[in-house]
């Protein structure tokens, strides 16, 4: 069995109305409009495992009629759940009881030995069933199937009208598809043809009764008719009848009961002039969390996030100077200088003969190295680099203080080999004594970066508070870039201080709990609609508690929400749907709509304008009134 909440395709069931070994009749809401109630007929004893059998049922079932005891229902929807058949009617209280006494003849008729295979069920169960297109016949209300036929007795002089079966057939089993009774052909002019559908199931074969003294007659079947198909003919009616006096009595009877009845009917189902229609609705105490991150701008791609507000700030360009730590002592340099040689003369016409670095002194004693080995040959004019022979600021001697004739002897047999004549032309420069200096050290240029740092991460996080409006919080103390800070000398360098220059820039995000209260009243509003229904509404405020900061994340916070659900009504569109569903039904009829109504927990009706009871056709002759639903407030 199906049990309330589960789905048959796009109906799901909200109550079970009867459930019988070879179906069950369900009360069902339509999954995209929870508003609109059906009845669903499932027939658990039938399953269709041909697609014959599916194509056939579902021709003739959508938007068909259901035959049942000479009425019909119109089939508003026809399905499968698997292989099983269920069908789909509008929600009425005449087709409750309609779908009811079909469900326990079907249930009755499938116990019969000559039903119980699938093959002999199935044909017999879609006669019940006529298809769309079909001419609705004239409803009556014949015998239930799985009883005998019943025959109301005539008056005393006249023969009771019975239709018999045919001489030569049985009678069917299952259901009968419509059959016409004509009268004969002679009768059809001054009465008009009657024409009633058989009951869907066969009733017990026909008999009339054997007492004595009873008024039934034989049944009347003159043979061309048989012959012609033209259908069963009753026999004449005597002409001429006059009733007794308790015949008189009976019909007196019969009418002031007709009469009642038409007043009563009047009474019921003519509309009244207005009518005022108090409703209680279901209450709904819900309450959940939210989990809400705080961005500097609202995502619709998100709807749990909070829409805060970007804060930055620069600071002005801040400047430091510190002194230079670092201290060493320059070494004693030797003067340099270039010595001449020329007039060269050689003993030997030798080959590849050099001059090797040599010393020479001037006049004043001052010692000069030459730098270079020379080649030498006859003649030749050399400039040879040369430098003091001792560092100090001493061999820094003067243009021309060297200036003499040499020999030039061999460096390994000091044998003489020439001779030449050197002077310097200019002057020997570069000399100078030990000296101590100060330089620029690493931490000398850190120093002054942090310092500045500083002094623009204060004024910059100062100018970005100051922008924050008080209800405003920020998530966490401004953050601050690390700038590239510019120095006039780099490490080592000789200086005396150096110069560290920088401009901060800072930012931070801030919100209100206002802004987040907001988010979680939203979210809270909208999911109880898309759980409990588009009708649903916060009765009151949404009762929300002071927001929870994530300790890992400052941007995540956490909300509790809790408030009062319940079926307002508060559109004009809204309103006239639910006008429009019990607008001219009769006062119970719409009592049971609107019970029937998930969302209403209690109705009751009055009207006036007349004397009649039925709810007016016009929709502004309807007036709703919701009872009082008390809600949640803040603060309480």
């Amino acid at each position: 069995m199906v049990l309330n909440g589960e789905n048959f395709g796009k109906y799901r069931v909200l109550n079970v109305i009867s459930s019988l070994p070879a179906g069950a009749l369900y009360l069902v809401d339509y999954l995209e409009d929870s508003s609109q109630y059906s009845f669903l007929l499932f027939l658990s004893d039938l399953s269709l495992s041909s697609d014959e059998e599916r194509a056939s049922y579902l021709q003739r079932a959508r938007g068909g009629l259901l035959i049942h005891n000479g009425q019909s229902l119109l089939i508003r929807d026809a399905h499968l759940q698997g292989n099983i058949p269920y069908l789909v009617f509008d929600c009425s209280e005449s087709g409750q009881k309609f779908l009811l006494g079909y469900l326990q003849t079907f249930n009755a008729q499938t116990q019969r030995p000559e039903l119980a295979e699938h093959a002999a069920l199935f044909p017999v169960w879609l006669q019940s069933i006529v298809p769309n297109g079909t001419d609705e016949p004239t409803r009556v209300a014949p015998a239930l199937a799985d009883e005998p036929t019943r025959v109301a007795p005539a008056l005393a002089d006249e023969p009771t009208r019975v239709a018999p079966a045919l001489a030569d057939e049985s009678t069917s089993q299952g259901f009968d598809a419509p059959t016409q009774i004509v009268r004969p052909a002679e009768a059809q002019a001054s009465e008009p043809t009657v024409a009633a559908w058989q009951a869907p199931f066969v009733p017990a074969p026909f008999a009339s009764p054997s007492s004595e003294g009873s008024n039934v007659r034989a049944p009347f079947e003159p043979q061309s008719n048989r012959a012609s198909g033209t259908g069963f003919v009753t026999p004449p009616v005597k002409r001429g009848w006059k009733p007794t006096s308790w015949q008189k009595a009976v019909l007196i009877v019969l009418l002031l009961l007709i009469l009642l009845g038409s007043g009563w009917a009047a009474y019921t189902f003519i509309p009244a002039g207005n009518a005022t229609v108090n409703l209680t609705s279901v209450q709904i105490n819900w309450e959940r969390d939210y989990t809400l991150t705080v961005a500097p701008a609202f995502s619709t791609a998100d709807p749990l996030s909070v829409a805060g507000r970007a804060l930055d700030a620069d600071s002005q360009q801040h400047t430091v100077t510190v002194n230079a730590t670092g201290h060493a002592t320059h070494p004693a340099t030797r003067a340099k200088g270039n010595i001449i040689l020329s007039q060269v003369h050689l003993d030997s016409t030798a080959p590849n003969q050099v001059l090797e670095p040599s010393s020479v002194t001037n006049y004043n004693g001052v010692s000069v190295t030459t730098d270079n080995t020379v080649p030498l040959s006859e003649g030749a004019t050399i400039t040879i680099p040369a430098h003091a022979t001792d560092a100090g600021s001493g061999g820094n001697i003067g243009a021309n203080t060297i200036n003499e004739d040499i020999e030039i002897i061999d460096n390994l047999t000091q044998v003489h080999v020439g001779t030449g004549h050197i002077t310097n032309p200019d002057s020997f420069t570069g000399g100078a004594e030990p000296r101590d200096y100060t330089f620029v050290q690493q931490s000398d240029i850190d120093q002054a970066t942090n310092t500045v740092i500083g002094q623009g991460t204060a004024e910059a996080t100062d100018m970005v508070k100051k922008q924050a409006q008080p209800e405003e919080h920020f998530i966490k103390d401004p953050d601050c870039a690390k700038p590239q800070a510019t120095a006039d000398h780099q490490a080592n360098d000789e200086a005396g201080n150096v110069t560290v220059s920088a401009k901060v820039s800072c930012n931070g995000l801030v919100y209100t709990d206002k802004a987040i209260r907001d988010v979680a009243v939203r979210d809270f509003q909208n999911d109880g609609k898309q759980k409990w229904g588009k009708l649903y509404n916060v009765v009151g405020d949404v009762v929300t508690d002071p927001a929870t900061q994530s300790s890992s994340d400052p941007t995540s916070f956490t909300i509790h929400a809790k408030g009062v659900l319940a079926a307002l009504y508060l559109t004009k569109k809204e309103q006239n749907d639910l006008k429009s569903l019990i607008a001219g039904r009769s006062h119970d009829q719409a009592v049971d709509l609107l019970k029937g109504r998930k969302e209403i927990k209690g109705v009751s009706i009055t009207t006036g304008g007349g004397l009649t009871t039925a709810i007016p056709q016009n929709l502004d002759n309807i007036k709703l009134v919701l009872s009082p639903v008390t809600g949640l407030h803040m603060g309480n």
